[in-house]
């Protein structure tokens, strides 16, 4: 590589790759009801093959909660100490 020159930036992991084993978010009856869709960001923090922690980045509150348990709930590959970060998108469509 060249003087002076960037490394390239690494992608980040395919949450689907490193979270083999999801659960979709249940739609909240009172999306349901009023029928609300949306979509919502949320980022989630992996270490010892369990996801640790998840902060909703965007999205309508009414499902944010039901994501926070979705993703609380996935089975990951052990990355060891090493924590990754990924983020995953879900998208809420009431027919």
């Amino acid at each position: 590589m060249a003087r002076g020159a960037e490394m390239p930036a690494s992608a980040p992991p395919s949450v689907g790759l490193l979270c083999p084993q999801q659960r979709r978010p249940r739609i909240p009856d009172l999306a349901i009801e009023q029928g609300m869709g949306g979509t919502v960001l949320a980022r989630a923090v992996v270490q010892h093959g369990h996801v640790r922690s998840v902060t909703i980045v965007s999205g309508p509150s009414v499902f944010r909660a039901a994501v926070r348990r979705a993703m609380l709930d996935y089975r990951c590959s052990d990355q060891g100490t090493r924590a990754v970060t990924v983020t995953q998108e879900f998208r809420f469509d009431i027919q």
